[in-house]
């Protein structure tokens, strides 16, 4: 988990890159795609609501029967570095 300022960064899941927006609080957030990784930063207290949050499972794939894995989770260091810099730490 890589939390600045007070924000956690959370990823994205998306297999065709399209960033989702989320509504916490009355707050709208728009994650940020850049270097092939979708990227929004929300206060710390937020992360964990949606990280947490029944709306958070999406269909891993366009077929029937597909498995739910996380619509967002945590950003590691590595995927906050690529998404900035465009290159491992």
């Amino acid at each position: 988990m890589v939390i600045r300022n007070g924000n956690v960064a959370l990823q994205q899941f998306s297999p065709n890159n399209l960033p989702k927006r989320i509504d916490v609080g009355g707050v709208e957030y728009t994650p940020t795609l850049q270097n092939n990784v979708i990227l929004v930063w929300v206060p710390e207290a937020f992360g964990e609501q949606i990280i947490n949050s029944d709306s958070n499972f999406v269909s891993s794939c366009n077929c029937g029967n597909g498995a739910k894995k996380p619509l967002f989770f945590y950003a590691t260091d590595i995927n906050v570095s690529i998404f900035e810099t465009g290159t491992l730490p």
